[in-house]
């Protein structure tokens, strides 16, 4: 019988850099479309998250923001009865239920301002504080296989993904990759993983989706979820 685990929801958004110059206009249009992908419009502080009883944990970063956002035209989030879903958050969903699987939400301890602009300052700031994570995985030990879900941020992971990885011993363990962008796919995520936990096995098998084609994804990702635990 699947357990319910109570976490708490910061609010959280983040925006690329811009370009140093006229060359780097194209890579500039993608790191934006990533950044946006998890812009949405958080109803509430908590969120309940499906527990299962086997050794998989699904961990993922995934961030709807604000409550004044138009969500419309950013076309960054899944409405799920009645509640904005980050895009991630949605895709950590079908994978756990699909897996009878433990989640887990990536969160910084202290929330990321509402403000986008806000963000933008923050995170283009190089005295920027770095953010500690709101709290570890419990009896981590006890999970062989994790989940890894984020989004493509300055076309590289999130900073709270890195400290995740870099807070947790990953020894023995498989890790499978999984993102939602906003046009550079994977990008060297796969590549930051496997240096960041050299003790793991990171699955190169990884999964992509488009934040475009989110909603009609889910079929998609539980193809891909057959085809790597064949």
């Amino acid at each position: 019988m699947k357990k319910f685990v109570r976490l708490l929801i910061g609010t959280a958004s983040l925006f690329a850099l811009a370009a140093c110059n006229s060359d780097n206009g194209s890579n500039q249009a993608t790191n934006e479309a990533d950044a946006t992908s998890e812009i949405g419009n958080a109803s509430d502080s908590t969120a309940s998250l499906n527990g299962g009883s086997g050794r998989t944990l699904v961990a993922y970063f995934s961030y709807p923001v604000g409550t004044d956002l138009d969500v419309v035209t950013g076309a960054s989030v899944l409405q799920n009865d009645g509640e904005y879903l980050g895009l991630v958050e949605q895709a950590s969903i079908w994978i756990s239920e699909e897996l009878e699987a433990d989640s887990f939400l990536i969160e910084p301890a202290e929330a990321y301002p509402d403000d986008v602009g806000q963000i933008i300052d923050e995170v283009s700031s190089d005295d920027a504080p770095d953010r500690e994570l709101a709290q570890l995985v419990e009896n981590f030990d006890n999970y062989d296989t994790i989940y890894l879900g984020y989004p493509i941020w300055m076309g590289t992971l999130p900073p709270m993904v890195q400290q995740f990885l870099e807070s947790h011993d990953f020894t023995g363990k498989t890790v499978i990759p999984y993102t939602v962008h906003g046009g550079s796919g994977l990008a060297n995520t796969v590549r930051t993983i496997q240096d960041e936990i050299p003790e793991a096995t990171v699955v190169t098998d990884a999964l992509s989706v488009s934040r475009n084609n989110i909603e009609s994804s889910q079929q998609e990702i539980l193809d891909w979820l057959a085809e790597i635990n064949e």
